[in-house]
């Protein structure tokens, strides 16, 4: 009996339908999250010992202060002889983009003071913190404004979003140092040095042991200035010093139109000007409808950058405009070599 070609046809079909699943877009991003990566430095990998409280000092100034006896292994295993923290501080926008950590949380704009990521182990086993202990950090004051102390995950789409916790980062309440008085001298003098000290008075000064401390206590004090009072950590992970922005502007939402048929798959960032804030989206083209940024207060000024990839080759797009209401932007994406995205990153910070 012959077989219709047809409905062999029609068979297969229905097979594929069943049993194939639906591309998730973050599979769609992995080219240019690719690209991403290797322009991300690595984290900082900062080593002291585990048989005592140490302090351990970040490149921008973040302080970790690690009490071996507030923490354990994972696994229930020893303490082995160092403890390794794994630090990252993301505090510029391009920073915020190489690790898709937008300023936001579940929608609402924050103005970062700073986000990190913290980690510990011991000879390469991960440690957690004993229940009801804390870790003590102290981290790098930017900002004049009152910020508070947000955790972070990441989203099915690989991006962080922040949960306000009820912490709040304090400045330090220092007292500048005084100069110290100057030493007198009360050895006696005989007539003619007092007549000598009358004609030609000397004030008084400091000697070099008074200048070197005095000096030393100086600089101290404005080190000690640079960050906040240490926060009790209760877990490990992403945390961010951010505040909410609050704007009474209207709200507007930004659409972006990918201007080429052969962009498969996009990141796109809106960078704000007047304050540390970036918002991220993302294009497939499984999925067109993805590609906006909403709630944008009217009249902000933005960079817009979208980032691309095709094989080894880089694609980017960046525009700098002043935010309409329902406005929509073309992002015609050019090759650029990774020095030149590099480059530009650095015009951003």
């Amino acid at each position: 009996m012959s077989s219709n070609p047809s409905l062999q046809l029609l068979a297969l079909l229905l097979i594929f339908s069943c049993t194939s699943q639906p591309v998730h877009p973050l599979e769609t991003l992995r080219e240019v999250d690719a690209l991403l990566k290797s322009l991300t430095p690595p984290p900082q990998q900062l080593t002291t010992v585990s048989d005592r409280p140490t302090t351990v000092k970040g490149a921008k100034g973040t302080l970790i202060h690690i009490d071996p006896d507030n923490l354990e292994t994972t696994d229930g295993t020893p303490m082995g002889d160092t403890i390794t923290a794994t630090l990252i501080d993301l505090t510029t926008p391009s920073d915020l983009m190489l690790y898709q950590a937008p300023t936001v949380s579940d929608g609402l704009l924050l103005v970062s003071g700073g986000a990190y990521f913290l980690n510990l182990t011991t000879d390469g086993t991960p440690l957690q913190l004993k229940t009801n202990r804390a870790l003590a950090v102290e981290f790098p004051r930017y900002s004049r404004q009152k910020m508070d102390l947000f955790t972070g995950q990441r989203d099915s789409m690989g991006q962080l979003n922040w949960t306000p916790t009820s912490q709040k980062f304090q400045p330090k309440n220092l007292i500048k140092p005084q100069q110290p008085a100057p030493q007198t001298n009360n050895t006696r003098r005989d007539d003619i040095e007092d007549i000598l000290s009358y004609i030609n008075p000397e004030a008084p000064k400091l000697t070099e042991a008074q200048k070197k401390a005095y000096e030393t206590q100086i600089q101290q004090y404005y080190m000690a200035r640079k960050t906040y009072q240490a926060v009790e950590l209760s877990q490990l992970g992403w945390i961010n010093c951010d505040r909410f922005y609050n704007n009474p502007a209207p709200k507007t939402t930004l659409h972006l139109l990918v201007n080429n048929d052969s962009i498969t798959s996009a990141r796109a960032y809106a960078i704000f000007k007047d304050f540390n804030g970036m918002m991220t989206t993302h294009y497939s083209r499984a999925y067109p409808d993805t590609m906006s940024f909403e709630g944008l207060p009217v009249g902000q000024s933005l960079q817009v950058v979208a980032l691309s990839a095709k094989g080894k080759t880089a694609l980017m797009f960046e525009q700098e405009i002043q935010l309409q209401p329902y406005q929509m932007i073309k992002l015609d994406f050019k090759p650029k070599d990774q020095t030149a995205i590099k480059a530009f990153f650095q015009t951003l910070n």
